[in-house]
């Protein structure tokens, strides 16, 4: 059994689904941990982002939305680093209290594309929880500096409204973070 595999094995998915990122084809599975998972498989960090009784959304092109700002890991950056750094470029927003909610692991179902350099045949996305602090809405990056082109804005939303905006997954993961103990 792989280490992978062994530190998955004593854990239940909260939430799946499957995905399809144009050739590339996924299945997700989230889970809610405390502990680090295989770090060689941490592909990238994103975070669940409180203010009071606020979350904050980000709005995507086409009218979706959702809530796991952040993106990989640069250098020889902390998980922690990471995610602050991810945070404040697709929002603009400076955070702290930085917890580890859990993470998601994606598995390839398709063949591995030629000259993929991140890890095939699975990555996983660690998910912090983080507290909003100040907004720096300068430090933020452009749409065309952004790797990731689909991101329009972000706002916080009534945590009781977000959900009508929201998919099953964060509603999941939302509910989640709501009952644990």
């Amino acid at each position: 059994m792989g280490l992978l595999s062994e530190f998955l094995s004593v854990l239940e998915s909260i939430y799946s689904e499957s995905a399809d990122w144009g050739e590339i084809q996924l299945e997700i599975a989230y889970y809610r941990s405390e502990q680090l998972p295989p770090s060689n498989l941490v592909s990238s960090v994103r975070g669940l982002v409180f203010r009071e009784y606020e979350i904050l959304v980000v709005e995507e092109a086409k009218d979706q939305f959702h809530v796991l700002p952040g993106g990989r890991c640069e250098g020889n950056e902390s998980f922690k680093e990471t995610a602050r750094r991810e945070i404040l470029e697709e929002t603009g927003w400076l955070v702290s209290d930085l917890k580890l909610f859990g993470f998601a692991h994606l598995r390839h179902t398709t063949p591995k594309p030629i000259n993929y350099p991140y890890p095939y045949p699975d990555f996983i996305w660690l998910i912090y929880t983080a507290k909003a602090i100040e907004h720096q809405p300068s430090r933020m990056f452009t749409v065309e500096e952004l790797a990731d082109e689909y991101v329009i804005g972000s706002k916080f939303v009534d945590l009781h409204k977000a959900i009508n905006l929201l998919s099953k997954r964060d509603q999941t993961l939302i509910a989640t973070l709501k009952n644990a103990p």
